[in-house]
C-alpha cells in the first residue's frame, strides 16, 4: 500500500475510534443518568453480548441522529451506506464528500433555526419596548429598573457593585449576579 494511503487509513481509523468512543461514552452517560429507573425489558433477539453491543450502537447512533434534527433522513440509504462500509464495498460518496454534505445540511438546519429565533426575538423586543418602565438604548439594548438605587451616584472611575438578572425571551434565567 502506498504510504499516503496508509496515512489516510490511519487517520480514518482514528476518526472511527474517536466516534465509537464518543458513542459509547454517550451511552454510558445516559445509562448513569437513568440509573435506578426502570428500563425496557431485554428483548429476545439480544442473545449474546455482541447482539447487545450492536443494538446499543444502533440506539446511540439513532439518538444522536434524532437529537441532531435528522430523524427525517432516508433510513434505507443510511442502512445501505452502513452495510457497504461494513462489507468494505465501494461506496457512492467518499468520506470527505460525505462530511461536506453533512456539514452543509446541518448549516442549513441551523440557519433555519436562527431565522426562527431571530423572528421570535424581534417580536419579543417589539412587544417589550411598549411595556411601562422599559428603556431602550440606541444600541437596541432594553432594560427596566425594578428598584431605583438610593445611595450616592458613582463618578467615572469609581468601582460599583451591580446586581442583575438576565433572562431569555421564554423567561429562563441565563445569568444572574444574585
Amino acid at each position: 500500500m502506498h504510504p499516503v494511503f496508509e496515512e489516510l487509513n490511519f487517520i480514518y481509523m482514528k476518526k472511527i475510534f474517536v466516534f465509537c468512543f464518543l458513542v459509547l461514552f454517550s451511552v454510558w452517560t445516559n445509562a448513569q443518568e437513568n440509573a435506578g429507573k426502570k428500563g425496557p425489558k431485554k428483548h429476545k433477539e439480544l442473545k449474546t453480548e455482541l447482539d447487545s453491543v450492536s443494538y446499543a450502537l444502533g440506539v446511540a447512533i439513532g439518538s444522536t441522529i434524532r437529537n441532531g434534527g435528522l430523524s427525517d433522513m432516508n433510513q434505507k440509504l443510511f442502512s445501505k451506506a452502513l452495510q457497504q462500509m461494513l462489507a468494505e464495498e465501494e461506496v457512492w460518496i467518499d468520506q470527505e464528500q460525505g462530511e461536506q454534505i453533512i456539514t452543509a445540511y446541518l448549516q442549513k438546519l441551523e440557519a433555519k433555526k436562527g431565522e426562527a429565533n431571530l423572528a421570535a426575538a424581534k417580536k419579543f423586543l417589539e412587544e417589550n419596548r411598549k411595556k411601562p418602565g422599559v428603556v431602550e438604548l440606541p444600541s437596541g439594548l432594553q432594560y427596566k429598573v425594578i428598584t431605583e438605587g438610593t445611595g450616592e451616584k458613582p463618578l467615572p472611575g469609581d468601582k460599583v457593585t451591580v446586581h442583575y438578572h438576565g433572562t431569555l425571551i421564554n423567561g429562563k434565567v441565563f445569568d444572574s449576579s444574585i
